[in-house]
């Protein structure tokens, strides 16, 4: 008996680490880094408010995460069925029943958490915003990345400089508008990955509208206009934001031309990944460069 409870508690681990696997790194992690670089835009930030803020502010990522994980594969089964075979819903390891129970549960625990707290108006608008993804804006290329995930950055962002009791400055503030849109538009990407499973639920993918090439070279030119802003807003006259300057157009020129030469899925997965690390990630950091 023990063995078949140790076996059943086992499996239903497996499976909901499986669920939140790809995204258990990337949120907090972006989170984080927004929340150091609003950090070090102090001048005299302490280690420990840095600390506070992090624990004040992470349950909101986590449980936006997890929001985002349950709906994306409640509502995206057939699709998974084609890029992502080894998800739980797809293989049964969780059923559509139990995961709409643990999603309602979950959503009521982390109401009730937040509900007093200085961060419920961003835990708030990342749930409207999953919804209106899952209901509206996974439908069509702009409004799934642009849209969507370039507000769920800015909503990180306001997060991270909430969590540590700053106001933003006139620059910062944008800097916010203009970083987070070309985030959006650049993260137009992901879609090379998943041409077949937007063909088969209908989806409007940037490659079915515009084809393979035009559609890249519609990316190139987003990261090219991300640098521009980019630029615009550095202090140049420091040593760090220049070398944070010369990082961002190897990166950038690296992605370009990979972008363009190399078209096979399994290149355009690779790319992804090291778009989120090598580029997302860094502009983050921004606040840390910007001129005053």
């Amino acid at each position: 008996m023990f063995t078949q409870m140790h076996s059943e508690i086992s499996c239903w681990i497996a499976a909901h680490f499986a669920l939140i696997k790809n995204n258990i790194i990337a949120a907090p992690v972006a989170f984080t880094v927004a929340l150091i670089g609003a950090w070090l835009s102090q001048p005299h930030g302490e280690l420990s408010g840095l600390i506070n803020a992090f624990y004040k502010g992470a349950p909101v990522i986590w449980s936006a995460l997890i929001c985002f994980d349950y709906l994306n594969q409640l509502t995206g089964i057939e699709e998974d069925r084609a890029n992502k075979p080894s998800r739980p819903f797809v293989t049964g390891a969780i059923s559509i029943g139990q995961g709409i129970i643990e999603l309602v549960a979950f959503l009521l625990i982390s109401l009730a958490y937040f509900w007093n707290t200085g961060l419920f108006r961003y835990w708030v608008c990342l749930m409207v915003l999953l919804a209106l993804n899952m209901i509206i804006f996974h439908r069509h290329w702009l409004t799934k990345n642009f849209v969507f995930l370039g507000l769920v950055y800015a909503i990180f962002i306001l997060t991270a400089f909430h969590s540590l009791e700053i106001e933003m400055t006139e620059m910062q503030q944008k800097w916010l508008v203009l970083t987070c849109a070309f985030i959006g538009l650049t993260y137009i990407q992901q879609d090379f990955r998943d041409v077949e499973g937007d063909a088969r639920v209908g989806r409007r993918g940037i490659v079915s509208v515009f084809g393979q090439v035009p559609a890249r070279a519609f990316v190139v030119g987003m990261y090219i206009g991300a640098l521009a802003v980019t630029f615009c807003f550095l202090e140049l006259n420091r040593v760090a934001s220049c070398i944070y300057a010369v990082y961002l157009v190897i990166v950038v020129a690296f992605l370009c031309f990979d972008m363009m030469k190399n078209k096979s899925v399994a290149k355009d997965r690779r790319r992804y990944e090291i778009h989120v690390i090598g580029f997302t990630l860094p502009i983050l950091l921004q606040p840390v460069f910007l001129s005053v």
